[in-house]
């Protein structure tokens, strides 16, 4: 048999290969081969050839995997990219697979999983030591750290349906990490005999049995839940266009628990990696330790290998991943919903290197492909999707009231023309601006003053010849601020 081989070249087509291994090839798995005269690569299997091509071929030097590690509606994805975004398939691939799957010919291996997703942590004594518990936490008096993993084992482990009456349950470190312990400091509590360690397979009906918390939603909040759902199920993108502070946070909640229902895991997109810590910290007291994921490029290699190969397995619990665009790239087979937090944002554009593509229209084809409902979520549409709202191409849900009632700010234009013919004008400021700041100080409140720009200026420039200063980490002309006689990127 012969395989149709994606190579990580800028060349706009597959490569033939024959299989030599001993069993049958299937696509997904990733191979080593030669390419050229002495270079070997790293490629995924795209499909299999049972006729003969018209050349000769070479054979693949040996498979990487057993089992393949990419999924059918990957690849699909691949190959629509590749077309839709006028690039080779190995471009895509490149930026699709991360870092940890790119294997070396000296480094190959299987699969495996990272010791972090095995590791299960247990308290040493039994429960009815309350003393003994109470003593440890004397001993941590002033490890603080270590006495903070310790409580959050607690807190975990209390919600752990394989707890007995004797000894608290194993807890798996994932859970754990999820509630922002240090791996390391669990390290020392174990070499301080307060827990004890163990590897095993977190079975995926061990993770904590309590419901989604759903906060209950407003009056406005619960009518464009139904519209939502309404347009998932006519199999249209939906457009939710909330106004700041009108709880669009909670649908998602909502609809991720309803997806985790049926036993689907859901995908929630934001622009910035800056914005899944915010996030993190309120999805994870709705949904409850083990079943938030984070993925992007700042979590490391180990996790994001963890939560792959956790999307891969059939039986494993679903959940709630918040993730860059690079989370479009995952296996996502039974993804039941896609969340496309602030659609808007140009930070969901890869601009360099290829492929360029937009992670909002990539997710609109992938929910197509997948069958899962799409909400794409701002408080101002994109253009692009405001047309398609107009146009029926697109659900146009509003939620244009804010929760609990709160009242909107109040916006004012002041004209500086106005107010410097009306010799009304305090420095850089108007004389109304002044007065409203000066109030919010006398009541106790605070004032922000947003400056278009830092410095005094945005480049220094020599005369004589042209040149201008650059940063020494990035090509962007680095600042004049006159104060302190210095330059600043």
């Amino acid at each position: 048999m012969w395989v149709e081989v994606i190579l990580p070249v800028p060349v706009h087509s597959t490569f033939t290969y024959a299989w030599v291994e001993e069993y049958p090839p299937v696509p997904g798995l990733r191979v080593h081969v030669a390419f050229g005269r002495q270079r070997c690569l790293m490629g995924v299997v795209r499909s299999v050839l049972h006729q003969a091509p018209p050349v000769e071929t070479k054979p693949i030097l040996h498979a990487i995997d057993a089992q393949p590690r990419i999924q059918t509606q990957q690849l699909a994805l691949w190959d629509w990219m590749a077309s839709y975004y006028n690039c080779a398939p190995g471009e895509v691939m490149q930026a699709a697979l991360p870092a940890f799957f790119k294997v070396e010919e000296d480094e190959a291996g299987p699969f495996t999983i990272s010791d972090g997703s095995l590791a299960h942590w247990r308290w040493v004594g039994r429960k009815s030591d309350e003393g003994q518990i109470s003593a440890a936490f004397g001993k941590l008096s002033r490890a603080t750290k270590q006495s903070e993993a310790l409580l959050a084992y607690f807190q975990v482990a209390l919600s752990w349906p394989e707890a007995t009456e004797d000894f608290y349950p194993w807890v798996p470190q994932t859970a754990l990490v999820d509630q922002g312990v240090d791996p390391s400091h669990l390290r020392v509590l174990q070499e301080k005999g307060i827990l004890e360690k163990s590897m095993r397979w977190e079975a995926e009906g061990h993770l904590p049995n309590a419901d989604i918390q759903c906060a209950p939603l407003s009056e406005a909040q619960g009518r464009a839940l139904e519209e939502v759902r309404a347009g998932m199920e006519e199999g249209k993108p939906v457009l939710l266009r909330g106004i700041t502070g009108s709880g669009k946070t909670e649908l998602y909640v909502h609809l991720a628990a309803a997806a985790m229902e049926l036993g689907q895991h859901t995908l929630m997109l934001v622009p910035e990696i800056a914005l899944t810590a915010q996030l993190y910290r309120r999805l994870q007291r709705a949904v409850g330790p083990g079943r938030l994921a984070v993925y992007h490029s700042q979590v490391s290699d180990g996790e994001r290998r963890d939560l792959w190969e956790t999307l891969v397995r059939t039986d494993s619990a679903p959940r709630l991943i918040l993730a860059a665009r690079s989370g479009l790239f995952l296996p996502l087979e039974r993804v039941g919903c896609i969340l496309v937090d602030e659609e808007l944002e140009t930070s969901y554009k890869q601009q360099d290197p290829a492929p360029r593509y937009h992670g909002r229209d990539v997710a609109v084809w992938l929910s197509h492909y997948l069958q899962a409902g799409l909400v794409l979520g701002s408080a101002t549409p994109s253009l692009e999707s405001y047309h398609h709202a107009k146009s029926g191409k697109y659900h146009w849900v509003p939620l244009d009231e804010r929760f609990g009632d709160a009242i909107p700010p109040t916006v004012e234009m002041l004209s500086l023309v106005k107010y410097q013919a009306l010799q009304q004008m305090e420095g850089p400021l108007t004389r109304p601006a002044v007065e409203a700041i000066a109030q919010a100080v006398e009541e106790g409140k605070q004032a922000l003053v947003f400056q278009n720009r830092r410095g005094y200026s945005p480049f220094l420039t020599c005369m004589a010849c042209g040149w201008t200063e650059p940063c020494t980490d990035c090509d962007v002309a680095v600042t004049y601020h006159k104060g302190s006689k210095s330059l600043h990127c």
